[in-house]
């Protein structure tokens, strides 16, 4: 028996099954996630059923299983043969898979009751072509709990010799920009927060770049790249802003002097940037080439807009990281993405190393009307 379609939440098979677990894991399994299109895929083998709770952002390349339950014909008293189990939960993850066929990443949030339930987890995923997502710093709630990430990509990372940064998650609702500066630069031996392991030092240090790259409160492109230039130090390549569109960006909720005072700010970043030698370029290169530089070493931080992925207009910076494809060879941009919907669901597990195709980049890299874009490209 299997769901190759998935079952939605209020089948009453999957109720029944829910409503026979602990009430910690209840609440997690009923938490609105209705902007990520919550579905459950049924595996049985043998004795043994498996459920996976599934959810995916939109216009993104991965799909995220927030849940594995295994249940038991015996009923709850009998322990499954595990390697029915084992058979099983290949069996659910190829259904999950080809659900989604042509993403390029499954990921797994595992949390503690997963790994109490099955004391072989780590194996299994492995033996299922997972491999185990790098430690987030400590930052949002879900970084500093006992979650972690699993992920199955359908083609390996490029660069070949890409190190995937550590996450790290926005605390406040306008640090985007200074995350992703945090999340492009920071690595062992060139380090731009002060204490990694401490949340508290880590949030000081997300404040003090955002004072730095911030246009009150947004991050302009160029008062970004300020900072950005600031962290790399000196003796490192400049970074390349590209912008696109004439005059200050970012200030649609401004009039009269609230606007002057900003765009003031905005001319004197662009008089700096230019006697620091940042090239500051007017057109744009397109998703394709911006994966070039990627694939090639280069990181990037890109200006968003969040209507694709949440429904909310709003300017964002993430940073891509490396290039991969799809299933069926769709070149996508991999990137940290320090905003997560925790309201519904989601954890660090959704926006770390999160696949996007080129054309989806293409839709989101713009802000404002008229639309403009930007880019900002560094030497890692």
């Amino acid at each position: 028996m299997r769901s190759p379609a998935g079952m939605p939440l209020d089948d009453p098979e999957v109720a029944a099954m829910v409503a026979a677990l602990d009430t910690v894991r209840q609440a997690h399994w009923r938490r609105d996630r209705s902007p990520y299109t919550p579905q459950v895929f049924r595996v049985s083998e043998a004795e043994v059923t498996v459920w996976m709770l599934v959810s995916r952002r939109p216009h993104t390349a991965a799909h995220k299983i927030a849940d594995v339950v295994i249940t038991s014909a015996g009923g709850p008293d009998s322990a499954p043969d595990p390697d029915a189990v084992c058979g099983a939960l290949g069996q659910a993850f190829a259904v999950v898979v080809a659900a989604h066929s042509d993403d390029a990443a499954t990921r797994l949030e595992v949390h503690p009751w997963l790994v109490r339930s099955l004391p072989d987890l780590s194996n299994l995923l492995r033996h299922n072509g997972f491999v185990v997502s790098r430690s987030p710093l400590a930052s949002i709630p879900s970084t500093t709990g006992d979650v972690t990430g699993w992920v199955r990509w359908a083609a390996p990372l490029r660069p070949d010799s890409v190190e995937v940064p550590p996450f790290m998650g926005q605390t406040t609702d306008f640090t985007c920009g200074a995350v992703s500066l945090i999340t492009a630069i920071h690595r062992p031996g060139r380090s731009v927060l002060s204490d990694p392991a401490d949340r508290a030092s880590n949030r000081r240090d997300e404040l003090r770049w955002w004072r730095k790259a911030t246009n009150m409160p947004a991050c302009d492109p160029l008062t970004l790249a300020l900072a950005d230039a600031e962290a790399l130090g000196p003796g490192t390549p400049a970074p390349t802003v590209y912008l696109t569109g004439t005059g200050p960006i970012l200030l649609e909720d401004y009039d009269g002097l609230e606007r002057d005072r900003r765009a003031t700010l905005q001319d004197l970043s662009r008089q700096e940037a230019e006697a620091l030698g940042i090239e500051i370029r007017p057109d744009w290169p397109g998703p394709s080439a911006l994966a070039d530089l990627v694939e090639h070493g280069h990181a990037v931080q890109l200006l968003i807009d969040e209507v694709p992925m949440h429904a909310e207009e709003i300017p964002h910076w993430i940073t891509a990281f490396a290039v991969t494809t799809t299933a069926s060879g769709q070149r996508v941009l991999v990137v940290q993405d320090p905003w997560v919907d925790a309201d519904h669901g989601e954890t660090w597990v959704d926006a770390d190393q999160l696949p996007i195709t080129l054309d989806d980049i293409d839709l989101m890299a713009r802000f404002g009307t008229p639309s403009y874009r930007s880019a900002i490209v560094l030497t890692r």
